[in-house]
């Protein structure tokens, strides 16, 4: 897994990589990647995604939450987690891409 903090040249695709292949999240990285590629994003912009994307991978493996399982209330609880430990505009930034 990559750790928080290390950008790569590309951290997005660095994260599909860290996927365990079997992991169903792995196909919705490689379409979001492929659909940043499309829009023709900066690498800037992607890192930033991807480190959002990261950052939520590691709070639902933690809690031993699937990612065919997350619904509503697993990113409910996962903004909780995030509440007095970001700021709100950081929780708010991260919203979109849940």
């Amino acid at each position: 897994m990559v750790e928080m903090g290390t950008i790569s040249s590309d951290y997005l695709k660095t994260l599909i990589e860290s996927v365990d292949r079997l992991d169903v999240m792995k196909k919705y990285l490689e379409s979001f990647y492929y659909d940043c590629k499309v829009k023709n994003l900066t690498l800037k912009t992607v890192n930033g995604y991807a480190e959002r994307l990261g950052n939520f991978y590691r709070y639902i493996q933690g809690e031993g939450i699937p990612f065919e399982k997350v619904d509503k209330e697993a990113v409910k609880r996962y903004i909780l987690s995030l509440q007095g430990k970001v700021s709100d505009i950081t929780i708010n930034g991260r919203l979109p891409l849940l």
